[in-house]
């Protein structure tokens, strides 16, 4: 079968009897999407490419193949836009009683290629969107799952490893997925699809997906902490109900579902704020001194160490400095007790004339003895 071929021949062949790619006119309305076709979103840069169309006309030609037993011919790799608007404005032309615009469009010269099996079609769809940057992330996710079910049914087999998956993926020209990327998709596939549908059709990307998953993680390892050290078993009251992690899970994902929307962004922080203090409340139930910070605290040394630290027996610590211990301690020297007020002279006046300092009477007796006068008589002594 040759790819190089390309001379340029009518609609009317077969091409499941002329098994090469040629350039052939095709009427817009015999294409549909493949139904292998992962993308349910429309594209961000819709309405410019639109305009462009409408503008200067398609740049890029379609590619199409035609599955055995169809009588319409599908898109091949990508193109679900540029066949979308295609159709759009055909309809906009005829509506508008602007028929030789409408016939114009109706037309299009199209690359075909002989159809091969639906993974490579899916995944030359996948790998042409990757290079155009033009799906969201949960629409890759979609196209994974489908990569993943086929890929166990031709072989008989009943899971793979996403490391398996990728690398074949990679094998089959989608270069850009990798194990970390697959562990990124699955999650928004089987964790998130169904609670933030909206948010993720609207574009959710890569970096708060991933902070949701890793969030998710430093919970379950602290609760598992918990659980393990039976600090949340029984009740403050003394009943015994132990708290799971599928309770915990419960409560994450629905404090993520009310934020759900395809207009306002997820604050991730914010939610994440949301459920600690939501999370908090749940489990001073087994400690009341439980609260939204100390949870923080705790996660937040998961996620630096991995782990949830043991607690430091502090007592136990200063006895062991200090018993080991090559400096001395500290001493901190005595207060000095405070000086007693000299007597005054018994002629206070002619004391005070003989120092050569005259008494304003502004001072006051430090001893309590009321009388004005003392403390400033004592400090001119000093002096």
């Amino acid at each position: 079968m040759s790819l190089i071929n390309l001379k340029k021949n009518d609609a009317g062949g077969t091409p499941e009897q002329e098994e090469y790619a040629r350039i052939i006119d095709l009427d817009i309305n015999a294409i549909e999407v493949s139904h292998m076709n992962p993308r349910q979103t429309r594209g961000e840069h819709y309405d410019s490419t639109k305009e462009s169309i409408r503008n200067i006309g398609l740049l890029q030609m379609l590619t199409v193949t035609k599955v055995p037993g169809q009588d319409h011919f599908s898109l091949y790799n990508g193109g679900n836009t540029r066949l979308s608007i295609l159709k759009e404005l055909y309809q906009e032309y005829l509506a508008a009683g602007e028929d030789d615009k409408a016939e114009a469009i109706r037309i299009q010269q199209c690359r075909y290629v002989p159809y091969t099996d639906d993974l490579d079609v899916l995944v030359k769809h996948m790998a042409e969107n990757e290079e155009r940057s033009d799906m969201t992330f949960i629409d890759k996710a979609r196209a994974v799952f489908q990569i993943r079910e086929i890929y166990l049914r031709q072989r008989g087999e009943e899971s793979v490893s996403s490391r398996d998956l990728a690398s074949f993926i990679r094998s089959l020209g989608w270069t850009r997925v990798n194990q970390q990327v697959m562990t990124e998709l699955n999650f928004a596939l089987d964790s998130l699809e169904k609670v933030i549908p909206q948010a993720l059709d609207a574009g959710m990307g890569k970096p708060k997906i991933q902070q949701i998953r890793r969030w998710w993680g430093y919970v379950e390892t602290y609760l598992q902490w918990l659980i393990d050290n039976d600090k949340v078993t029984r009740r403050a009251d003394g009943t015994e109900q132990p708290y799971t992690i599928a309770q915990a899970r419960q409560l994450y994902f629905d404090t993520l579902a009310e934020r759900d929307s395809d207009e306002i962004p997820i604050d991730v922080d914010e939610f994440l704020e949301d459920f600690r203090c939501r999370w908090a409340l749940e489990l001073q139930q087994y400690d009341p001194h439980t609260n939204s910070v100390r949870i923080l605290g705790e996660l937040e040394m998961v996620e630096e160490h991995g782990h949830v630290p043991e607690e430091v027996p502090m007592e136990e610590l200063r006895e062991r400095l200090d018993a080991t211990a090559t400096v001395p301690p500290a001493r901190w020297p005595e207060p000095r007790k405070p000086r007693t007020p000299r007597e005054p002279a018994a002629n206070g006046d002619s004391a005070s004339v003989e120092s050569g300092h005259e008494n304003d009477g502004d001072g006051f007796d430090g001893g309590g003895s009321g009388e004005p006068g003392k403390i400033g008589r004592a400090v001119q002594q000093e002096c």
